[in-house]
C-alpha cells in the first residue's frame, strides 16, 4: 500500500510539472525578450525535466542512479551549450525559432511517453501480493474494483467467510503474501487473529478493505463505514494547525494571482450578462461554510431571475432555467470566478467540498448522516469530487460526490490541493472530455 501511494503521487506530481513545462515551451516562440533570456529559461526548463526524471528513477529504487545522474549532467551541459549557440542564430527568423520550440515540445512529449511506459513496466514488475479476507457482504464491491486491483497488485487468494462460522485457517497462505487485507465484516477465528498480529509484527502491512478500496478508487465507500469509524479520528488526521496555515497562504497567493489574471475576462463576462440577460449580473446566495456558518457566496448569474419562484430544486441536465449566456459560463465553469473574492475574505478555500445551501444540506444529512462531516473543513471553489465525480443532479450522484469529499477530508494536503487545481484547469479547458 505504501508503494502504491508513494509511487502514484510521485508519478502524478511529475506529470503535472511536465504539463506546466509543455505550456511554457509552447509559448516560447511568442516571447518578446532577449535571446539570452530565452536560452537561459530554456536551459532551466530542461534542467528541471532531467532532475525530475532522475527523481522518478530514484523513487523506483534503481541501482544505477549515480550513472544516470552523470549521463543526465552531460546531456544538460550539451543542451545549455546548444541553446546559447542556437538562440542568437535564430534572431532574424521567427519561423526557425517556432520550429525549434516545436521540436523541443515533441522531444518532451517523447519523455512523457517514456515515463508512462517506465511507470507501467515498474508496476508490472513490482506488484505486491495480496491475500484478502473478505465477507460476502462486500463481494460485489470487490468485483467492481477487481480490474483496478489486479493492475496494481497481484491477488494470490481471496478467502470468503461462509456466513455461518469462520473458515478453517491455513497459516501457509500468509507466507505467499506481502499485504493482507481484512474486511471489517469478516468472521475471524482467534487463531487467524493471532496469525495476523504475527504477520504485522514482522513489518508487513495488514490493512482494511476500506483502505484498499479508497486507495484504488479515491473515495470512501459509504456502505462500508459509519459514524464510529470517523469518531476514531481516522478521517481528520490532516486537519492540523500547520496544514491550515499553509493552506491559507496557498489560497491567498493563488486567489490574488487569479484575480489579476482574470480581471479582463471577468469584465467581458460582466458586460455580456448585462447586455443579454439584464441585471443583476452577480448572483448572491447564502451557503454553509465551515462548522455550518452561513456566508454569502458570489457567482455570475446563469439563471433567469424567476428561476426559484416554485422553491429550491436540483439543477437538471438541459435545465430551462439557465440562460443562453449562463449555459456557456457553466460549461467552462467561468460562473465561479467571483468566488475568488470569497476566498480572499476567508469564507471558502480554493480546494474543498463545494458549499451548498442549508435546504439541500438538511435533505442530504437526513439521507446520508455522514454528510454532516463535510462541514468540518472549509468548502472550496473546486474539489476532489468536482474533478473526479459527477455533477450531482440527484441523490445517487450526491452520494458518490460525498464519497469523494470524505476521501479528500481524510487525505487532504497541499500537494493534493495542487493536483486538484491542475485537474480543474484541465476540466475547464476540455469540458467535452472531462465534464
Amino acid at each position: 500500500m505504501r508503494f502504491l501511494q508513494s509511487s502514484r503521487r510521485a508519478y502524478q506530481f511529475i506529470l503535472v510539472v511536465l504539463d506546466m513545462i509543455v505550456v511554457i515551451l509552447s509559448s516560447q516562440a511568442f516571447l518578446k525578450v532577449f535571446h539570452i533570456h530565452l536560452a537561459l529559461a530554456d536551459s532551466v526548463i530542461w534542467g528541471l525535466v532531467l532532475v525530475f526524471i532522475l527523481y522518478l528513477i530514484g523513487s523506483f529504487g534503481q541501482t544505477n542512479q549515480g550513472r544516470v545522474a552523470v549521463r543526465m549532467s552531460v546531456i544538460l551541459f550539451s543542451i545549455i551549450t546548444a541553446n546559447f549557440i542556437i538562440y542568437p542564430l535564430l534572431s532574424g527568423n521567427d519561423r526557425i525559432r517556432i520550429a525549434y520550440s516545436a521540436s523541443e515540445m515533441l522531444t518532451l512529449l517523447c519523455v512523457i511517453g517514456a515515463l508512462h511506459e517506465a511507470f507501467y513496466r515498474h508496476i508490472d514488475s513490482h506488484k505486491q501480493r495480496l491475500l484478502i479476507y473478505l465477507s460476502r457482504h462486500n463481494k460485489k464491491s470487490y468485483m467492481d474494483i477487481q480490474p483496478q486491483i489486479e493492475f496494481v497488485y497481484q491477488p494470490v487468494e481471496v478467502i470468503y467467510d461462509n456466513d455461518q462460522s469462520p473458515p478453517t485457517y491455513n497459516g501457509h497462505s500468509h507466507e505467499k503474501a506481502d499485504i493482507i487485507v481484512v474486511d471489517s465484516h469478516y468472521k475471524m477465528a482467534d487463531k487467524l487473529a493471532k496469525s495476523l498480529l504475527t504477520f504485522k509484527s514482522k513489518g508487513n502491512d495488514v490493512i482494511s478493505f476500506v483502505e484498499l478500496y479508497s486507495g484504488i478508487t479515491g473515495r470512501l465507500p459509504l456502505k462500508m463505514i459509519d459514524i464510529e469509524w470517523f469518531v476514531g479520528g481516522v478521517a481528520l488526521n490532516s486537519e492540523t494547525v500547520r496544514n491550515r496555515r499553509v493552506k491559507r497562504v496557498f489560497d491567498l497567493l493563488l486567489a490574488t494571482h487569479l484575480c489579476v489574471l482574470f480581471v479582463i475576462p471577468m469584465a467581458i463576462i460582466w458586460i455580456a450578462i448585462y447586455l443579454f440577460d439584464g441585471r443583476p449580473v452577480i448572483f448572491r446566495q447564502v451557503r454553509l461554510g465551515k462548522f455550518g456558518n452561513e456566508f454569502n457566496l458570489y457567482k455570475f448569474r446563469t439563471m433567469h431571475n424567476n428561476a426559484e419562484d416554485g422553491g429550491p430544486k436540483w439543477t437538471d441536465y438541459n435545465d430551462n432555467r439557465i440562460t443562453r449566456t449562463g449555459n456557456w459560463l457553466r460549461r467552462f465553469h467561468l460562473d465561479e470566478l467571483p468566488q475568488l473574492f470569497n476566498v480572499l475574505r476567508g469564507d471558502i478555500s480554493i480546494v474543498g467540498p463545494r458549499p451548498i445551501r442549508r435546504y439541500f444540506t438538511d435533505i442530504l444529512i437526513s439521507r446520508f448522516p455522514l454528510y454532516e462531516l463535510r462541514l468540518l473543513v472549509n468548502p472550496g471553489i473546486t474539489g476532489w469530487a468536482q474533478v473526479l465525480g459527477p455533477y450531482g443532479h440527484d441523490m445517487k450522484e450526491e452520494m458518490v460526490k460525498l464519497e469523494y469529499d470524505l476521501y479528500y477530508i481524510q487525505n487532504s494536503n497541499i500537494l493534493h490541493d495542487i493536483y486538484v487545481v491542475f485537474g480543474t484547469v484541465r476540466k475547464m479547458l476540455l469540458p467535452w472530455r472531462y465534464g
